[in-house]
C-alpha cells in the first residue's frame, strides 16, 4: 500500500475476499482498511456438473 500512496500516488486502494476466508478479511482488517460492502452473487468461476453456475459473495475493504 505504501507504494500505491507513495510513488503511484493512488488515492484509494481496495480489495476484495471471500467472505468464508476468515485469514483473508482479518488481514485486511489488520491493514486497516474498512469493510465497505458485502456483495452477494458477486461472480462465478466453476459450473455445477449441470452446467450451472456456482456463485460467489465477497467482501469489499478500502483504505
Amino acid at each position: 500500500m505504501q507504494y500505491g500512496f507513495e510513488e503511484l500516488e493512488a488515492h484509494r486502494i481496495i480489495a476484495m475476499c471471500n467472505p468464508e476466508n476468515t485469514s483473508s478479511w482479518r488481514l485486511l482488517e489488520r491493514l486497516l482498511m474498512r469493510r465497505e460492502g458485502h456483495h452477494i452473487k458477486k461472480a462465478f468461476f466453476n459450473k455445477t456438473d449441470e452446467g450451472q453456475p456456482i456463485w460467489h459473495n465477497a467482501y469489499q475493504y478500502a483504505i
